[in-house]
């Protein structure tokens, strides 16, 4: 294994400029929160615009969500009462299989810190030049699920395809 990235997928609550009306609900956002460099992985990290993270105050944050909610590289971002700056926009590829355009992405110990959600991850990525010696060993251990690349694609397609039914 040459690196090893992972990732826990969490809700925060923004909070934005002014009063907030009575009775408004509250703004959830999806955030992943990364341990380790996607920057040593070929293919993971695509940036669109400024760079991946740095510090604890930082974010990278989806081009969808950039756009939806006019935010940009520079910006400030409010998110369970604390303030972040948004050094990115682009997308972490693996790590989400729907949505990830729409998510913020922050390092795992500041998700852990300001959400409570404990030293835990729920996917983590390996990049290996054994996959089939590193998928057996992970079997080995038992309690985890191991994808290759082809497969999670093959996952993809067949859950956009129970989708484009619904539509």
């Amino acid at each position: 294994v040459q690196s090893a990235i992972g990732a826990m997928t969490w809700t925060m609550e923004r909070q934005t400029e002014g009063p907030r009306r009575r009775g408004q609900p509250s703004e959830l956002m999806a955030v992943i929160g990364v341990d380790g460099d996607p920057t040593y992985v070929d293919g993971m990290l695509v940036v669109d615009s400024g760079r991946w993270l740095r510090g604890g105050n930082e974010v990278v944050i989806g081009r969808q969500l950039a756009r939806d909610k006019g935010l940009h590289v520079g910006d400030s971002l409010r998110l369970n009462g604390s303030t972040f700056t948004i050094v990115g926009v682009g997308l972490l590829r693996g790590f989400s299989s729907f949505g990830q355009n729409s998510v913020v992405y922050m390092d795992l110990r500041t998700l852990a810190q300001r959400a409570t959600v404990g030293n835990v991850v729920n996917v983590i990525a390996l990049a290996t030049d054994q996959p089939q010696r590193v998928v057996e060993r992970i079997n080995d251990l038992g309690g985890l699920a191991a994808w290759t690349p082809a497969q999670l694609v093959n996952e993809a397609q067949q859950a956009s395809a129970s989708g484009i039914v619904i539509d």
